[in-house]
């Protein structure tokens, strides 16, 4: 509750952000807060356990926000320029939560999931 629509990490849309806040306001027990430590010693784990294994040959889409605080972009992208199977969807003006963002954005990044399941379905 102490970040404004211009410094939150979360959305672009403040139409979003106000319906976010909101919620908090009305029970407190409804925002996830910042990461606790056990929260980020599981995530290092995860990240050095993705880096040691092989190549992954699942398919795999990554979606990113352009203007992410909490997910290095540029990490992702090295990530999948390593694996051919990864794709990487870069979408612009965004911010960490792609399905809470502006309408365009959300419905973008539906599109992009839709046409990655389709094609793993041959259709």
């Amino acid at each position: 509750l102490t970040q404004t629509a211009q410094n939150n990490s979360l959305t672009s849309d403040k139409k979003q952000f106000d319906r976010l806040q909101k919620i908090i306001s009305l029970d407190s027990r409804l925002s996830a807060g910042p990461p606790s430590v056990s929260w980020i010693a599981f995530a290092d784990q995860e990240m050095k356990e993705l880096r040691e294994q092989s190549v992954s040959s699942t398919p795999s889409i990554v979606l990113i926000a352009s203007d992410d605080t909490l997910v290095s972009l540029e990490a992702a992208r090295k990530m999948c320029d390593e694996n051919e199977h990864w794709k990487l969807k870069i979408f612009e003006n965004a911010r960490h939560e792609l399905l809470i963002e502006k309408n365009k954005t959300v419905e973008s990044v539906w599109k992009e999931i839709r046409t990655f399941l389709n094609a793993l379905d041959g259709n």
